[in-house]
């Protein structure tokens, strides 16, 4: 993890990270090979507090946005260079410094300036701590500030973190608070040698035994109460403890245990209940333990998908692991295997019997259920008792048939929360399990998976339009990963680890959700894509714009650390861009348009249309959308090519 810190110091840029306007940071020379676009940056405002007009201290997080750049500006000092940085989380007022002195990493930051950045420019510096426990600590004290930010960005900040450092950093967390609360002078060192007694010391041959060698691995107060009693039964503790800084360990270890069952992770994992998260160490495990290849912004926009909308088509190069990464989500969520089923679409499905079955014209009474099951999970998934729990349906190469022709009550369902029928009313039924109507539960999310080639079919708008449709590419560089290491993947290591977030994960798929905090970027973003759109015949409604908004909410409840261009870009990828297909002549000027929309400044359009065509333009500074302009680069280049493009690929 790297985050760095910045002071702010003159008036004109105070005023532009209070109004959330982008600000130039000057004068730099340390960090030019390291920092990187979307590196997240602590707001302090700083100077001297008898001198300046605003309140001294930390206002706020951004991210940068363009730099470094313009190196050699000044012929004084020809190392100096810039940086572009966009103010994210602005609070209404600044944290005072001796609130953010709960961690001395983060106090060495802000006072001891010069002699880690430019020595006579302290005041322009740029600081930086991959020191997670000091992160974690002035998150939860800015988490306090800021209603409007989720308190779950102290989990998700910045690069995927390890179950061990969330915890050190929790813990260390928790230590300073504690020791700050209490009108103590807080001591830098009693935290360092605790954590690093409890990371380290039991890694010593002496303990070999125990099958442990990081104490912050354990984060339940039962299983740690075990685990301490173990440590202090090895022969030899007395004499280890002395040998290493007067009892650290021993000590450490009570404050831990006091640690987990004081705070409220500690209690909610006992109680097996926890809230729905998305972080590193759960792409870890579905990438090492059950062996995908998924990376966390293509993930982190699946589930973002299923929660906004429950209907998701999961499109791109046949083999890319679309069908897994549905399956490994519901194996991992669903506690039991019956609450998911995989569905293959035969190419004969033209009406809704293969869903849903039909009743016997033979028999008075009886109805014929799909041997497939769909019909039984729809009924599963209503029963009161299991409205908190998810179901999944898994439609795999859904459009083998004409789509409309057999799942039309399924998306009529959904959109008008209407009835779908199954049978007649009468009394032949009674004591019948099938129900004469049903609706689609809101615990029920369908998920369906697209290959193109000559035995497919198109979808047409009426279905694009009602779902999120995430597209599988494959990069050179995850190829060359997986050819390092070639493994079938292995789900039954992953089976039901998340079910206890089951719970929430419903919770928050049926809950209400604001703009985000990002509605303004939102709205004229959308504005501009409706416009050119429209000259095609392509353009939105009222659904899709509603869709887009929350799903918005949706992703930045997820990650708060999301940005603004971030969520439009892949609301313009899963939402706008799949309608589209056509001829030369109908598509190549408005690709161009979309294009241009696509970067932060048209007039590099040309230039880049011209240019060699990259799969990834995430590091390109000149690109606002890098999903998108990618995608549109993709559509424009087989237009050229084939003289007709649409979005879906083989």
């Amino acid at each position: 993890m790297r985050v760095y810190l910045i002071k702010v110091t003159s008036q004109e840029n105070v005023n532009r990270v209070i109004a959330r306007q982008n600000f130039i940071h000057d004068d730099i020379y340390n960090f030019e090979t390291e920092i990187q676009v979307h590196d997240l940056v602590f707001l302090y405002f700083g100077g001297d507090s008898a001198q300046v007009s605003w309140p001294i201290g930390l206002r706020g997080i951004g991210k940068i946005v363009r730099g470094p750049y313009d190196q050699g500006y000044n012929a004084n000092n020809p190392r100096y260079f810039k940086v572009e940085i966009e103010p994210v989380y602005v609070l209404n007022n600044s944290i005072p410094p001796e609130e953010t002195k709960v961690h001395p990493e983060f106090s060495r930051l802000i006072y001891d300036v010069p002699y880690v950045g430019a020595k006579h420019f302290p005041n322009q510096a740029i600081q930086r701590t991959e020191n997670v426990s000091a992160i974690l600590a002035v998150l939860e004290i800015f988490c306090e500030q800021a209603p409007q930010v989720d308190r779950d960005l102290i989990w998700r900040f910045g690069d995927p973190l390890t179950i061990e450092e969330k915890m050190e950093g929790l813990f260390a967390m928790w230590m300073c608070k504690a020791t700050y609360a209490n009108g103590e002078r807080y001591q830098k060192s009693t935290i360092e040698r605790y954590t690093r007694a409890l990371r380290e010391y039991i890694s010593d041959p002496l303990f070999a035994g125990l099958g442990v060698k990081n104490v912050f691995t354990v984060a339940v107060k039962s299983e740690m109460t075990v685990l301490n009693s173990r440590i202090r039964a090895v022969t030899g503790f007395g004499e280890f403890n002395d040998s290493h800084n007067n009892g650290d360990l021993s000590a450490a270890l009570n404050q831990y245990i006091k640690f987990l069952g004081d705070t409220i992770l500690g209690s909610a994992q006992q109680s097996g209940q926890k809230a729905f998260i998305i972080d590193g160490t759960l792409i870890t495990s579905f990438n090492e333990d059950a062996g995908l290849q998924l990376s966390g912004e293509l993930f982190q926009r699946f589930v973002g998908a299923l929660m906004a909308k429950r209907f998701v088509l999961l499109t791109g190069l046949s083999g890319s692991g679309k069908t897994k990464l549905a399956e490994a989500f519901a194996t991992w969520i669903c506690k039991d295997a019956r609450h998911y089923r995989i569905v293959p679409v035969g190419a004969d499905w033209t009406s809704r019997e293969p869903l849903l079955g039909y009743p016997n014209a033979l028999k008075s009474g009886e109805y014929i259920k799909p041997d497939n099951g769909v019909l039984d999970l729809l009924i599963e998934a209503a029963k009161e008792e299991n409205e908190s729990i998810p179901f999944f349906l898994i439609l795999d190469e859904m459009n083998l048939s004409h789509v409309e022709r057999y799942f039309a009550d399924f998306l009529s369902a959904m959109e008008s929360g209407g009835d779908i029928f199954i049978r007649a009313e009468g009394d032949e039924w009674n004591g019948f399990q099938v129900p004469a109507r049903i609706k689609v539960p809101k615990n029920l999310f369908i998920i369906g998976t697209v290959n193109v080639d000559e035995t497919t079919y198109m979808f047409s708008p009426k279905v694009l339009d009602r779902a999120n449709v995430i597209e599988f590419r494959i990069t050179e560089d995850e190829m060359a990963l997986f050819l390092q290491k070639p493994v079938r993947p292995d789900l039954e290591k992953i089976a039901g680890k998340g079910a206890c977030m089951a719970e929430d994960f419903v919770k928050l798929s049926t809950r209400a959700y604001d703009d985000g905090g990002v509605g303004d970027e939102v709205r004229n973003s959308l504005k501009l894509f409706f416009t050119e759109l429209k000259e095609v015949g392509a353009e939105f409604g009222f659904r899709s714009a509603f869709e887009i908004f929350r799903f918005a909410g949706v992703l930045r409840h997820l990650s708060p650390v999301v940005f603004a261009d971030d969520v439009i870009d892949a609301a313009v990828m899963q939402k706008l861009l799949p309608k589209l297909h056509g001829s030369r002549n109908k598509l190549e000027d408005v690709l161009k348009k979309l294009a241009g929309l696509c970067l932060k400044n048209q007039t590099d359009l040309v230039v880049m249309m011209k240019e060699p065509r990259l799969s990834d333009y995430r590091s390109d500074n000149r690109v606002r959308f890098p999903l998108s302009f990618e995608k549109i680069r993709r559509m424009h280049f087989r237009l050229i090519k084939d003289g007709f493009v649409s979005f879906a690929e083989a």
